[in-house]
């Protein structure tokens, strides 16, 4: 025990210089007391001094362990090394040294003196071996055994030159020969498994990378994977061959496909599904199609906010198992409440305008406003004029006959190369542009004006095409289309369904890309009043013509028009918004507005009166601010939903929902495009989960080059356990 700690006197070379007085023994005061401790010290001195904690244990008369140089505290050992003040002289020079050899030649950042108490008495007392040598076992040749110094017994010269000493000596090189071999080794490893990790995630990028390529591509991944990634080996791509971990374990599986395909959908999707979230409303655009493995598909878009303006983004692919509104609402809702996004959030519904859709007492959205008594039931106003002109179409009996000739002499062309090169080569000898006739589908009635207007461009070289078919190959159906087409009354129609559906077709167009659904009105209005202001002719032969078909044609069109387009003071009143629209005569302006905000306040369920008085504020400082009535009704709609809600918070919430109206849902249509263009006749086996996977990827994906893969990789990471970075 005396070897522990009792040889206080060897801490320190200075004290062993002859002739100075050590510092136990150095006091000014001549006091009985201290004198009385001389013994004591003299004792700690010649290193026979025992703890009374330790004697007590001996000597069981004695039993107040007291220190007998305080004589304030128990004398336990930690007291006596650490906190003694009769001892504070020489523990500071002790301590001193100590911290030298603790920072210096032991190269710790951390002083001695800022360790615990208790790691401090560990340093003191418990560690004064070698720890390399005793963990190597080095122990000097000619030692007693059982009692090597540093290894078996604690160093009690706890010097500096002893230190320095034991470190110049052979056992403590070749303990520290031992230790670089086992370090450098277990370095090796760490750094070897460390690249392994690193080669098989650059491996895993490379080829979730190239599976995502194909999705981006919308090119077959099953079957075309595992010969892109041959091809990239055959390359040099040579990190891929990391991915062969074992016999079962390549990575090309349909079971890997798959769960990176669902990575690849949750990267791209999160970031939407936290926008929707964060939006103040929301707006939903559904529409029903059937697939090519005849299965009823319900596409869902959503539109929100997102700094102030509006986003639309494809949401989910939903397979219907019948076609009724409360299977569809139940879809809805439930694939809402999937992402955690709250149905009272919902401020409109676009549709196709079927009854299923806005059926006044059964349809989707009457079951909607159920949950949802706010909500602004839309029919896509592109829908409206398509049905606007296929129904006055209809309304004339010419026309009919009209159309299907046009289906028929689409026909005759492409359903034969002989006829189609021979009228590419009359075309030519005619210098006619080179083209074919389009299609004219039913159920994009619109699309008759490419197909009249592709056949009026190469009129001359069709006829001649069908009498040369009926007189060279005696073909009967090309002479009767050939008799039919040169008739006054198709000619006639032919033209005038080149004047009449241009405007339209535009007006289609604008209305699938305009957001804003307060200037549909204003737009509808022109085209009535002005794009069919047709001067009548003057020719005689045309008095039939124009009472049984061009006159009829056009009065069932405006007609419809005003149908399908009727008054609709809710969503009108969001055109209080535009402020070319704010007179600027103080006294009309103050009245102005007040009918549509009303009605916007009953609707919304607002308070009238501060609503109104946000209303006056922003007529006042649109009538001061000369930027702002430079600005269309969406523009300030964008102002007050992101920088000026603060001060306009009712507006603001007004705004919102105006900007999210569903004008049309053109991104249904399209996202139908991209279904038929995916599932294809050779691929409709495709699951509803997958397909929903390759959808979200073509449409809403970042292209490959663009794309962080490294987040794919993560995510797939954190599924299971995964051999390949086990």
């Amino acid at each position: 025990m005396s070897e522990l700690y009792l040889g206080l006197k060897y801490l320190s070379s200075q004290n062993l210089i002859k002739g100075k007085l050590h510092p136990i023994l150095q006091h000014k005061s001549h006091s009985a007391l201290d004198n009385s401790r001389i013994p004591t010290r003299l004792r700690l001195i010649t290193g026979t001094y025992v703890l009374q904690t330790k004697r007590i244990q001996f000597y069981r008369q004695e039993t107040d362990p007291t220190c007998l140089l305080c004589g304030l505290h128990e004398e336990t050992l930690e007291h006596f090394v650490m906190q003694c003040e009769k001892l504070q002289s020489v523990r500071t020079v002790i301590l001193k040294e100590v911290n030298d050899i603790w920072q210096n030649e032991m190269n710790n950042t951390i002083r001695f003196h800022d360790l615990d108490i208790t790691t401090q008495m560990q340093m003191l007392l418990d560690r004064m071996k070698c720890n390399l040598c005793t963990k190597h076992q080095r122990r000097p040749k000619k030692c007693v055994p059982g009692k090597a110094a540093w290894v078996d017994l604690p160093c009690s010269w706890m010097v500096r030159e002893s230190i320095l000493r034991h470190g110049r000596s052979e056992t403590h090189k070749e303990a520290v020969a031992f230790e670089g071999a086992r370090v450098l080794a277990n370095t090796s490893l760490a750094t070897a498994v460390e690249k392994e990790v690193t080669l098989n995630e650059m491996a895993m990028e490379s080829a979730m990378k190239c599976l995502y390529w194909l999705c981006k591509r919308e090119l077959p991944h099953t079957t075309n994977y595992v010969p892109l990634m041959n091809l990239c080996k055959d390359l040099g791509v040579d990190v891929l061959n990391a991915l062969m971990v074992g016999e079962n374990a390549k990575y090309t599986s349909e079971r890997f496909i798959q769960e990176a395909l669902l990575s690849f959908k949750y990267i791209v999707q999160t970031p939407l599904i936290c926008d929707l979230k964060n939006s103040p409303f929301y707006t939903v655009m559904v529409d029903e199609t059937t697939d090519v493995a005849v299965k009823k598909e319900l596409i869902l878009y959503v539109r929100f906010l997102k700094n102030g303006k509006s986003s639309t983004h494809f949401l989910k692919m939903i397979e219907l198992f019948d076609g009724k509104a409360a299977t569809i609402k139940s879809a809805i809702v439930q694939t809402l409440e999937e992402i955690d996004v709250p149905l009272e959030k919902m401020c409109a519904l676009g549709s196709d305008g079927a009854s299923v859709m806005l059926g006044r007492k059964g349809g989707v959205a009457a079951l909607l406003k159920e949950s949802v008594p706010t909500l602004i039931a839309n029919h896509c106003v592109a829908h409206r004029l398509a049905l606007a002109s296929s129904q006055a179409a209809a309304a004339v009996p010419y026309l009919k006959k009209f159309k299907a000739i046009v289906e028929q002499l689409y026909r005759f062309y492409q359903y034969s190369a002989v006829r189609m090169a021979a009228l590419h080569h009359i075309q030519e000898i005619l210098q006619e542009p080179v083209i074919k006739i389009t299609e004219a589908k039913d159920v994009r009635w619109l699309s008759h004006d490419k197909a009249v207007q592709s056949i009026r461009r190469c009129f001359p070289s069709i006829i001649t095409s069908l009498e040369r078919e009926a007189k060279e190959r005696g073909d009967a159906q090309a002479l009767g289309l050939a008799t039919f087409v040169q008739k006054f009354d198709f000619i006639a129609t032919l033209y005038m369904m080149c004047d009449l559906l241009p405007p339209l077709s535009q007006l289609s167009k604008a209305l699938q890309a305009w957001e804003n659904y307060a200037s549909v009105r204003k737009v509808i209005d022109d085209l009535i009043k002005e794009n069919f202001k047709v001067k009548s002719p003057t020719e005689e032969e045309f008095d039939k013509f124009e009472r049984q078909v061009y006159f009829p044609y056009i009065d069932h069109v405006v007609e419809n028009l005003e149908k399908r387009f009727p008054d609709l003071p809710l969503l009108e009143s969001f055109s209080v918004f535009d402020p070319n629209s704010v007179p600027e005569d103080p006294e009309e302006a103050d009245g102005y507005g007040r009918e549509q905000i009303g009605i916007l306040s009953d609707h919304f369920k607002m308070d009238l009166v501060p609503l109104s008085q946000e209303w006056r504020l922003l007529k006042n400082t649109i009538n001061t601010d000369d930027s702002l009535k430079s600005l269309s009704a969406s523009l300030i709609m964008q102002q007050l939903a992101g920088k000026l809600a603060a001060g306009f918070p009712l507006l603001s919430s007004l705004s919102a929902v105006g900007l999210l109206l569903p004008t049309s849902t053109a991104d249904c249509e399209r996202g139908f495009s991209t279904l038929k263009r995916i599932k294809t006749e050779l691929r409709n086996r495709l699951s509803n989960k997958i397909t929903n996977c390759l959808v979200t990827i073509s449409l809403e994906g970042e292209e490959s080059t663009e794309i962080d893969i490294s987040e794919a990789v993560q995510h797939w990471k954190t599924q299971k356990n995964r051999r390949i970075f086990s």
